[in-house]
């Protein structure tokens, strides 16, 4: 998952999830060519320095779903109130 797809870039749980190396960004954005998305690319900074670059993380990711399809689709993209800790909202 890169950066561009979490709120403020950094994901809630840092300790499950590691930054990938450039080998694994690469062989990533072929991934992503190769399935329909032909415009996908992360930044690699500015000239020399990686300042500005994206992140690419790899590891355990928890997306929280709702049981009720219709709850799901009436909230609209809305968060509801669930049983999360404050900082995973």
């Amino acid at each position: 998952m890169d950066s561009k797809a979490l709120r403020g870039g950094t994901p809630i749980n840092i300790n499950e999830v590691s930054e990938a190396n450039d080998e694994e960004r690469e062989l990533f954005i072929e991934e992503m060519k190769k399935s329909g998305n032909k415009d996908y690319d992360l930044s690699d900074g500015i000239l020399w320095s990686s300042w500005g670059r994206d992140k690419l993380y790899k590891g355990t990711i928890f997306v929280p779903v709702r049981e009720d399809i219709v709850a799901g689709y009436t909230s609209g993209g809305q968060p509801l109130d669930t049983d999360l800790p404050n900082n995973a909202n």
